[in-house]
């Protein structure tokens, strides 16, 4: 019996690149990860701002709260780190097509300077990892209220 596998046109050139790295490296080339057409050893993230609070949201299928690790160095720099255990097959039973491979992975992004590390907040519901970052007081924009002689009648 054959079994099914989708095309795709990176996991042949991912066999090409890792053939012929040691001769002819390219520099920059960070290449997909053939089993999810993700980043090779990353995952999803989206990154927004308003003028109270940092979110990021990562995509972390399958992964558990103890696989997640969150750490903000002292550059600024925001590290996750994620590990899946993939599913061990029963005696009976076998993939006839698995393109969810995700095992570990890894990305970082340097954070602004006006954010208050000390109050960041990390949750994991539903595979998606939510980081939540306020921004500092003193960074945070303020209304003032103009002092002036009230008008003359």
């Amino acid at each position: 019996m054959t079994t099914i596998q989708r095309f795709d046109p990176f996991r042949e050139m991912l066999h090409l690149r890792r053939a012929y790295h040691p001769a002819f490296p390219v520099p920059g080339w960070r290449g997909f990860d053939a089993t999810n057409g993700q980043r090779a050893g990353g995952f999803a993230l989206n990154v927004r701002r308003d003028d109270e609070k940092l979110t990021l949201l990562a995509w972390l299928p399958g992964v558990e709260p103890e696989d997640v690790d969150v750490t903000i160095g002292p550059d600024q720099e925001l590290t996750i780190k994620a590990f899946r255990k993939l599913r061990e097959q029963g005696p009976n039973e076998r993939y006839l097509l698995r393109e969810h491979r995700f095992r570990q992975g890894q990305r970082s992004i340097r954070l602004p300077g006006d954010l208050d590390l000390d109050a960041a907040a990390v949750s994991l519901e539903h595979g998606v990892l939510t980081v939540t970052v306020p921004v500092a007081e003193a960074s945070q924009t303020r209304r003032l209220h103009v002092a002036g002689s009230p008008a003359a009648e």
